[in-house]
């Protein structure tokens, strides 16, 4: 998802990288997330919401990637 976005909006890794503060490997990690299950913390998430003008939540969403547990029916959820 924040790689779609990032080239949907023409910004270049690199360019992302560097007004985050990150090295572009560190970035390309990020955006692989599936792969490489970054911990990452509410600055950073806020961090590229600014920066890819997206909802927070959203970008929270796809860092979570993880089973759900619902407390209403003691089941996991996807």
């Amino acid at each position: 998802m924040l790689k779609a976005i990032r080239k949907h909006k023409g910004i270049r890794q690199a360019d992302l990288a560097s007004r985050l503060d990150i090295s572009q490997s560190h970035l390309s990690k990020l955006e692989n997330n599936s792969i490489y299950k970054i911990n990452v913390n509410i600055a950073m998430i806020e961090k590229l919401a600014v920066e890819l003008n997206i909802c927070p939540v959203a970008v929270f969403l796809y860092f979570l990637n993880v089973q759900l547990f619902c407390l209403f029916n003691n089941k996991r959820t996807e």
